[in-house]
């Protein structure tokens, strides 16, 4: 991770960065933001205050990496060097919080006070004006669905673009670019083709849901969507469905399950990235995980 900005901007992005990522954290900062002296750039942050600012990150915060951004000058980057050949970076023991997540924020998985809700208005197989809005081409009716529902509290918004007639790689990447700048929410892709999925998590930033895959097809199509999963570093939904069709039972549903998870963590998915559905009616489910 690497952060760049002013120093007392960067002080709680660079604490959060190092209290969830199990990953090497850098910090190249500014000497200060510039100022209008004289017609020129000039950043009043001297080698010391620099030095002593980023000794707290190594010492105190864990910070592995430190170098000098905009309005850093050569005896800035010896005051650095010398502090990098003498300190040891405090150890971190990052606590990793299980959460998809959107550019701005995280979502959690576990809800202290409510289950996980998944906003689905914005799904054109069971959206009547969702459909009708993509066949008007109307993104900022679209994005307006989705802002409605973050006020009205959901975690994550399902995003199906299905319609028939239209083009849905086009759909998905242009609905997924506009919501992923205007909706503070994370994404959940949802299609039954893989090429539309990609498309979704080529423009969402963060970390997305892909919704779904299952055996209906065999197993290369269950796993080009873990495939996906990996690559992009998304959660998947497994719908309790082999190529014999839907389980009907309670014990074909578990085996299904049990395929379903044993295969998608030898793969490389996280545990805790894997979400079961089961379908005891048509339209209940049960979000496992």
């Amino acid at each position: 991770m690497r952060y760049w900005s002013r120093l007392d901007e960067t002080t709680h992005q660079v604490s959060f960065g190092i209290f969830a990522s199990p990953f090497i954290v850098s910090c190249i900062p500014n000497a200060d933001l510039p100022e209008n002296v004289g017609g020129q750039a000039h950043y009043k942050f001297t080698p010391m205050q620099l030095r002593m600012q980023l000794m707290h990150f190594m010492e105190d915060l864990g910070v592995q990496v430190i170098r000098g951004c905009c309005g850093t000058r050569p005896e800035h980057i010896q005051a650095l060097a010398k502090i990098a050949n003498e300190l040891i970076p405090k150890v971190r023991e990052p606590e990793l919080e299980t959460s998809a997540a959107y550019i701005y924020g995280t979502q959690p998985y576990d809800q202290d006070n409510s289950f996980w809700i998944i906003g689905e208005r914005l799904n054109a197989s069971g959206s009547k004006k969702c459909r009708t809005m993509l066949n008007d081409e109307d993104s900022d009716g679209l994005v307006s669905m989705g802002r409605a529902q973050v006020k009205e509290g959901d975690h994550i918004l399902d995003v199906n673009v299905y319609y028939v007639g239209r083009d849905g790689l086009r759909n998905m990447h242009e609905l997924g670019s506009r919501l992923v700048n205007n909706i503070t929410l994370p994404l959940m892709l949802y299609s039954s083709e893989w090429e539309k999925m990609e498309t979704g998590l080529k423009v969402a930033g963060g970390k997305c849901l892909l919704n779904s895959t299952n055996y209906e097809d065999g197993e290369p199509r269950f796993l080009k969507v873990l495939e996906f999963a990996k690559k992009y570093g998304a959660g998947v939904v497994i719908g309790t469905i082999d190529e014999d069709g839907m389980a009907r039972t309670a014990e074909k549903k578990f085996a299904v399950a049990q395929r379903a998870y044993g295969q998608a963590v030898e793969y490389g998915i996280p545990a805790h990235e894997v979400f079961g559905v089961f379908r005891p009616l048509v339209c209940t489910y049960l979000y496992w995980y």
